[in-house]
C-alpha cells in the first residue's frame, strides 16, 4: 500500500478531510500524518526562516522537515492548502520546492476548495500515482528529477 503523507492546512475546518480519505481509499493508498514534537514546530523559523501566524502551517512545515530527516516515513507527499490564503499558498510553494530539493519523494501540492471531493483530487492522483501499490519503481524515486521530469507531463502529440 502506497503512504501518502498530508501536509496540509484548513483541510480539516473546510470539511474535505473526508474526500481526502476517499481519494486515497480509491486508489490503493494510505494517508499517514508523520508524528513531530512541540520543539519541532516551535523551530520551523529556523528551517525556512520564515515565521508564520497559522499552527497548521507549522505543522506542515515540521511534518515536511522530518520526511525529509526520515524519508521511509512515506512514499510521495501531497502538500495542501485552502486557495483564499495568500500565506498558505507561499509556504504551500516552498514545502514543496523544501522536499523536491532535499529528497527523491515524489510531491504534488494543491490548492482545494471546500467544494473539493474525491473525484476532483482522482483527476490529479491517478496521473500521479504509479499504476498499482505494487509498482516496484516510482518515476523519479530511484533518481533525482528534474521538475520538468513529471509524471504529469502530456503525452506527445504523436500520441494523441
Amino acid at each position: 500500500m502506497i503512504r501518502i503523507a498530508q501536509l496540509s492546512c484548513g483541510a480539516e475546518y473546510s470539511g474535505i478531510q473526508k474526500e481526502i480519505e476517499r481519494a486515497a481509499e480509491t486508489v490503493g493508498a494510505k494517508i499517514v500524518f508523520p508524528e513531530v514534537s512541540l520543539d519541532d514546530m516551535l523551530n520551523v523559523e529556523e528551517k525556512f526562516g520564515v515565521r508564520v501566524a497559522s499552527g497548521d502551517l507549522n505543522l506542515a512545515i515540521a511534518r515536511a522537515v522530518r520526511i525529509v530527516e526520515n524519508p521511509d516515513l512515506a512514499d510521495a507527499v501531497v502538500v495542501m492548502t485552502c486557495f483564499r490564503c495568500a500565506e498558505a499558498a507561499i509556504i504551500r510553494s516552498e514545502i514543496r520546492k523544501y522536499i523536491h530539493e532535499n529528497s527523491k519523494i515524489p510531491v504534488l501540492s494543491y490548492s482545494f476548495t471546500e467544494r473539493t471531493t474525491a473525484e476532483t483530487l482522482l483527476t490529479v492522483w491517478k496521473l500521479w500515482l504509479p499504476r498499482s501499490s505494487t509498482e516496484a519503481s516510482w518515476p523519479g524515486r530511484s533518481r533525482r528529477a528534474s521538475p520538468r521530469e513529471s509524471t504529469l507531463d502530456p503525452p506527445p502529440p504523436s500520441q494523441w
